[in-house]
């Protein structure tokens, strides 16, 4: 068992000794005797003792209450005093230090064994709450979520630093006698927090958890999941709200991105469909269209207007690509191009997209150099700056597009774009600007500035994943009311741009070949089957894939090739392949459809001898890739 120590303060050589001697004999231990206060602050500090025994008259300077009150306040020591004065005024002093007894001389061994034990576990009791107060308030401070403790009108009375810094206010700034937690809560998610509040108060729960939006000092919105309760005193009665406030905007927008995520890929799916069934009806319009023009004499006044259907037709077979490249389901098919006449091309479809007080400029660089890259994301790329301006213009506005041939020397070279020819596409409008902090993130995914509903944030995501895709780079300018302006460089091409053969050339059969052509849409059936047979080719059609089967099972005939779309209602076109593989050892196969290639059966594509044939086809390509296929066997 540990030993107390007890300092004696006493003025009195005979007291002090008499005093001293009862100590002992009830077991304790003395740590010194001293008479004056400025020697029990000595000693005090330097021994440290358990307790001290401290008569107010003192000799010296210092009397025992003003030594108690320097040990109390720098060594956190328990003072008994002693003294032979209780008048008032002495009473009043001595209570303002806080002491742990008084013993009245002249007093009994047994007074003063009360008064030592009861001041000792006193004193011991007081350190046990601080040192769990001390460690609450480590806990309090250093938690990772933000804690607060508030007064019943919603004032704070505590904060830990994670909160303050969620919210973007100082610990001073909150404690303000004007600030409250109602204050940092979104206007449009208060009620619901006050009735919860209420309720809580009421006794009607006994704590709630809230997600919510919360204004920060910056202004920025973050959401935030409130855990609240309340703490009471001995009689049950609610004196404060104790709240844990945790910032769940990354799980939000986590959310957010999701729902857009699945959202992006709904549309895609109804655009790819759509695509889907317009490539079949124009696959028809086109296919009878060449037929009818390849039959008509060339000097008929019919040609010119076979002509402007086929014109119409193959203008909508772009519209429909479009629709797939939307979808981001068309594979990216880059070719070498004129920027130039991609743009101009493009010209209409942008007037579309924008308003009537809203004109487009086009200045086209002269000998402009060829660039490599699929058109569809050219056309993706006009498409989402074209809305971006529109949104941006509130008035009447203008939109620039331009183009030129540039060469970047390697001191001036760009962070993600080395020294070479480039073809630099400017696209500039007189819209409203946009704010730094906005600028920075413009290409971020999902980043929008406009109202729920009027925009998905992927625009300006998806031009920047396009540019870089093809190894260029993307720069934008912008200031608030002056407009914005992107300077898109990509690559210059040492290949030619290609361009569109008019001519309709058929590849004829060579060897009296046989095709079996299977195609659930009729019309497109009886097309494909019109052309192959004005090119000398023996056709068999089927409807189906189980028409197709009988068909092969009854068939003495050698088939040459299987011309089949690839998704049909009883079973793919690479399903279809397999069962007439085994009837028909070494046929060749040329699987044609209207989807993008990510909906087509890829085991058909995989380890087969397989080839695409993408809808809506020509008869100068179909009959092109029938040849080359029928050739390499």
């Amino acid at each position: 068992m540990n030993t107390t120590h007890i300092l004696i303060v006493e003025d009195e050589v005979i007291v002090a000794e008499d005093l001293a001697s009862k100590v002992r004999r009830l077991g304790y231990d003395i740590a010194g005797v001293v008479d004056e206060g400025e020697k029990a602050v000595e000693m005090a500090g330097r021994l440290r003792p358990d307790l001290i025994l401290m008569d107010i008259r003192l000799n010296g300077k210092m009397d025992g209450i003003e030594a108690a009150g320097v040990i109390g306040r720098i060594h956190d020591l328990p003072v008994i005093y002693l003294t032979a004065h209780s008048d008032d005024d002495t009473l009043a002093r001595a209570r303002l230090t806080g002491p742990f007894g008084y013993i009245l001389k002249p007093f009994e061994e047994r007074e003063l064994t009360i008064q030592i034990e009861m001041a000792l576990h006193k004193h011991w009791a007081e350190r046990e709450v601080k040192k769990s107060e001390e460690r609450f308030r480590e806990a309090f401070e250093h938690a990772p979520v933000g804690m607060t403790i508030n007064n019943l009108d919603g004032s704070f009375v505590y904060v830990n630093q994670a909160y303050c810094r969620m919210v973007g206010y100082s610990r001073e700034q909150l404690l303000d006698e004007v600030m409250s937690f109602q204050k940092l809560i979104h206007p449009d998610d208060l009620d619901d927090n006050m009735d919860a509040l209420h309720r809580l108060l009421s006794g009607e729960i006994p704590a709630f958890f809230l997600e919510r939006r919360c204004i920060r000092g910056d202004g920025d919105i973050i959401w935030v999941r409130a855990s609240v309760s309340l703490r009471r005193d001995h009689a049950g009665n609610p004196i404060q709200i104790v709240r844990l406030v945790e910032d769940i905007s990354p799980r939000k927008k986590a959310e957010e991105d999701l729902r857009q995520a699945q959202k992006m890929e709904a549309i895609g799916r109804l655009a790819g469909g759509v695509a889907h069934e317009f490539n079949n009806m124009l696959n028809v319009i086109i296919g009878y269209a060449d037929i009818l023009d390849a039959r008509l004499e060339r000097k008929s006044n019919l040609n010119q207007y076979v002509r402007e259907i086929q014109t119409a037709a193959r203008r909508s077979a772009e519209m429909a690509r479009q629709l797939l490249a939307y979808s981001r389901k068309q594979m990216i098919r880059p070719i070498v191009i004129n920027l130039n006449a991609v743009i101009e091309n493009q010209k209409m479809m942008l007037r579309c997209l924008i308003r009537e007080n809203i004109q487009i400029q086009f200045n086209p660089g002269s000998e402009i150099w060829p660039v490599r890259i699929d058109p569809s994301q050219i056309d993706q790329i006009l498409a989402n700056l074209m809305v971006n301006a529109r949104d941006a213009i509130t008035s009447t506005g203008d939109v620039m597009i331009a183009t030129e041939n540039v060469r970047i020397k390697p001191t001036d070279a760009l962070p993600d774009l080395s020294a070479g020819e480039y073809v630099r596409l400017t696209f500039s409008d007189t819209g409203i600007g946009m704010e730094k902090k906005v600028l920075e993130r413009i290409f971020d995914p999902y980043f929008t500035t406009k109202e729920v509903g009027k925009g998905t944030g992927l625009g300006l995501a998806t031009v920047y994943g396009i540019v870089k895709q093809n190894n260029g780079d993307i720069l934008v300018e912008s200031e608030p009311g002056r407009g914005t302006t992107f300077r898109i460089y990509l690559p210059k091409s040492r290949a030619e741009a290609e361009v569109e053969q008019p001519v309709i050339e058929v590849h004829l059969s060579k060897r009296n070949e046989t095709i079996l052509i299977v195609e659930d849409e009729l019309q497109v059936l009886n097309l494909a089957e019109i052309i192959l047979k004005d090119a000398g080719y023996n056709v068999l059609k089927a409807n189906s894939p189980g028409d197709a089967i009988r068909m092969v099972q009854r068939c003495q005939l050698r088939i040459d090739l299987l011309l089949t779309d690839v998704i049909m209602p009883e079973m793919s076109g690479g399903a279809l392949q397999s069962l007439i593989e085994e009837v028909q050892p070494g046929i060749r196969t040329l699987l044609m459809s209207g989807y993008a290639e990510d909906d087509i059966d890829r085991q058909a594509l995989r380890g087969r001898s397989a080839d695409l044939l993408r809808k809506p086809f020509t008869a100068q390509s179909l009959t092109e890739k029938v040849r080359d296929i029928l050739d390499r066997g």
